[in-house]
């Protein structure tokens, strides 16, 4: 039994050795593997994620110097998960003695190696002199005294559930604005920026620079023919243009090429309003039509159309190269990020000027026929409840209609010291006491 578990173990190894390239010329993408790494033990993956640490600890030393600490983290964390006492202390014997090195530079990784540790009821004092400092504040609105229990229970739920940040606003106003030791500025919004970029799409439209029926042939030859004919923007604002999804999107991230250039060479899979399937490709694909229309680039367009005019100073478009990330990461704050829903929720007005129609955000809201829980880059709450900009590990902003309601959250990180998952619907309930 034992040796074919090690035969299996092996197997496992080389196949990964394999899959992430190591076995040719050591070729690999460290930060995509690194993320696959934190996923796969993110969801449970343990034997997976412990075979995926080795690999990576196999790359050149000069190349994986940055990344030796979290990946022997989430290695302590694997075989740690699996019951393998023995080998997760010598991984953490490893740790400490990166973290001599290099802990300084990294702090954020030490302090989850601490917690982690505190959870398995283990020492991690030596790894102290390179943690986080505990910096972790919360500003009150003008809550009554009796609400702040209430708020504390809030802030041990998103504290539980590895949150970097939260902020609640009612009828306009902060009632709470809570950041861990972990929040740091610039804050990436993952994938809640595809809403943005609906907004983005709608300005073009009603300032006559665009049409929602416009096709990419429209402005690119190459998409005149056969699937790519009948992509419009419209089609691909509700994630029906045929385009399959990619596994985390890693294919588009790693183009040599350009970001742009990548989409603009993708064929659909299948005729376009015909089936919904979530795509990054997709929304990337807005950006050089937006740009095609506009005239400019997409991170000026944002900034004198959109994020100049809502006062907003720390946010922008994450960049690829020389192109703009619609589909992912913009740059921003807490603060910054729940203006977006404040937006929505004021029915496109920004201090008494009307930056975007009531009409356009109406249809951005209309549930899509292929998919009722999805507008135009807005993802729709059930029964009616309200919508949301929804991005990986729950970096999001809800909007509650009927209690004028924003709650935005920020993670940038799978922390694999988490107690409990975070649910919406938990943290709403909670928020009902209040």
């Amino acid at each position: 039994m034992k040796f074919t578990l090690k035969v299996a173990t092996a197997i496992l190894f080389l196949s990964m050795l394999w899959r992430v390239g190591l076995a040719d010329e050591g070729v690999v993408d460290l930060s995509g593997q690194c993320w696959e790494l934190r996923r796969l033990n993110s969801e449970g993956h343990y034997r997976e994620a412990e075979a995926q640490a080795r690999v990576i600890l196999t790359a050149p030393v000069h190349r994986l110097q940055f990344y030796r600490l979290n990946v022997l983290l989430h290695l302590y964390a694997a075989l740690g998960r699996q019951g393998k006492g023995g080998s997760a202390q010598a991984a953490y014997c490893d740790f400490v003695e990166e973290a001599k090195l290099r802990g300084k530079n990294q702090p954020e990784v030490v302090s989850q190696m601490i917690e982690l540790r505190r959870l398995d009821d283990k020492e991690a004092s030596e790894l102290s002199p390179f943690a986080l400092k505990s910096t972790e504040t919360l500003e009150c609105g003008e809550q009554p005294t009796s609400d702040h229990v209430k708020l504390d229970r809030i802030i041990d739920y998103c504290r539980d559930t590895g949150a970097d940040s939260v902020i609640i606003i009612q009828n306009g106003r902060p009632v709470a604005s809570w950041k861990s030791k972990y929040y740091k500025v610039p804050v990436a919004t993952m994938s809640s920026v595809k809403s943005i970029t609906a907004l983005l799409v709608g300005i073009a439209i009603e300032r006559g620079l665009l049409k929602e029926e416009a096709r990419v042939g429209d402005f690119f030859p190459d998409w005149n023919s056969g699937l790519r004919s009948s992509v419009t923007v419209k089609s691909l604002l509700t994630m029906s243009a045929g385009l399959d999804k990619m596994k985390l999107g890693l294919a588009m991230a790693s183009a040599s090429s350009g970001i742009n250039d990548f989409v603009l060479h993708l064929t659909p899979s299948w005729e376009a309003n015909s089936r919904w399937c979530y795509s990054n490709e997709g929304v990337q694909l807005l950006c050089p039509i937006l740009e095609a229309a506009t005239g400019e680039s997409i991170a000026k367009f944002a900034e004198k159309n959109l994020f100049g005019p809502m006062g907003l100073e720390h946010t922008r478009l994450a960049a690829q190269g020389t192109d703009g990330k619609l589909y992912a990461d913009a740059q921003t704050t807490i603060e910054e990020f729940s203006s977006f829903g404040q937006l929505i929720l004021d029915g496109g007005r920004v201090n008494g000027h009307q930056l975007i129609s009531q009409a356009w955000i109406e249809k951005m809201l209309t549930p899509c026929p292929l998919n009722p829980q999805y507008g135009y880059l807005w993802w729709l709450l059930p029964e009616g409840e309200g919508y949301a900009m929804q991005g990986y590990l729950n970096t999001s902003c809800w909007v509650l209609p009927e209690r004028n309601l924003v709650i935005a959250r920020t993670q940038k990180a799978p922390y694999i010291h988490v107690r409990r998952e975070f649910q919406f619907h938990e943290l709403r309930d909670l928020l009902t006491e209040i």
